[in-house]
């Protein structure tokens, strides 16, 4: 997958977040955090290998909604990429057993 996707599960809903998410995909990634207005969710996180910082701000300030917003199965990059920019202690993350 290429994009970021918003996957209904019959409860909250997922944000998929797509191996690369770099300048190109933060328009994307702005779209989808709109349509997810008013919503708590889930963003699997399972597949990025590269991330940026137009992206780190975007997730960010989804997780600074007053909807709780967690991430699931955040790759190692998603993980340090966060970690360097002094943001992971600002998202709820959830890492289900295998």
């Amino acid at each position: 997958m290429s994009e970021v996707a918003i996957v209904d599960t019959g409860g909250e809903p997922v944000l998929v977040l797509p191996a690369v998410l770099d300048f190109s995909a933060a328009d994307g990634l702005l779209a989808a955090a709109r349509q997810l207005a008013g919503r708590a969710c889930l963003v699997d996180g399972a597949a990025v290998t590269r991330f940026s910082t137009p992206c780190a701000q975007i997730l960010l300030a989804l997780g600074r909604r007053p909807e709780p917003m967690t991430l699931l199965h955040p790759s190692e990059q998603l993980i340090s990429a966060l970690g360097e920019l002094g943001i992971l202690d600002q998202f709820k993350v959830r890492i289900d057993p295998q």
